[in-house]
């Protein structure tokens, strides 16, 4: 199983009558690797006292959060991939798009046959009038 994720989050930091709001990303890491992810592009909406002071908690305590909230993600995706329940959904959802992609080529087979039908019909009215047109044109 291949992925990479990528998450953006905004987060409001309160202490006493001061508070900051802002945005951190954690860019594309995987179960691979989990050590790899970190806190990056940590933004501030406002500077102020507890700007700076934020910024550096978020990337001492937020990476080492979502490091412990990430460490089981592959096995649990595994998991979740794997349930026999889900399994039989997914097949049962190709199984009704088959059905429909065959039912809308027939549907439209049998629409391009109509049209093509009708188009010889008026070829062939067409070179009837001309013909006609030709016999009766005085020479």
């Amino acid at each position: 199983m291949v992925y990479d994720l990528s998450i953006t989050a905004e987060f409001l930091s309160e202490k006493g009558e001061h508070e900051v709001t802002g945005t951190f990303m954690l860019k594309e890491f995987n179960g691979d690797d989990i050590m790899d992810l970190e806190l990056d592009a940590i933004t501030l909406k406002d500077k102020n006292e507890i700007g700076e002071a934020t910024k550096e908690l978020l990337r001492k305590e937020g990476t080492a959060f979502y490091r412990q909230l990430f460490k089981d993600f592959k096995e649990d995706l595994a998991k979740f991939e794997a349930d026999p329940d889900k399994l039989a959904r997914d097949k049962e959802l190709r199984e009704e798009a088959v059905k429909a992609t065959t039912k809308a080529r027939l549907e439209k087979g049998a629409e391009k046959e109509r049209l093509l039908e009708e188009q010889k019909e008026k070829e062939r009215r067409m070179k009837e009038e001309n013909s006609k047109w030709a016999q009766s044109k005085p020479e």
